[in-house]
């Protein structure tokens, strides 16, 4: 086990990677959270934890 780090990448290659590993459980929680705190998807739009963030 380990970590990588990506600086630059393919977009398209980019696309495909999950940002954050493996599904966790605690994400639809957090997707939550975020749209109750952020409902205009201002913050960092676009992207979560794991990867494209729906709306």
């Amino acid at each position: 086990s380990g970590n990588l780090v990506v600086l630059h990448c393919d977009p398209e290659w980019q696309a495909r990677i999950p940002m954050c590993g493996d599904p966790e459980p605690a994400w639809p929680l957090m997707r939550q959270l975020k749209r109750q705190l952020d409902p205009q998807g201002l913050l960092n739009p676009g992207r979560f934890v794991d990867g494209v963030e729906s709306r």
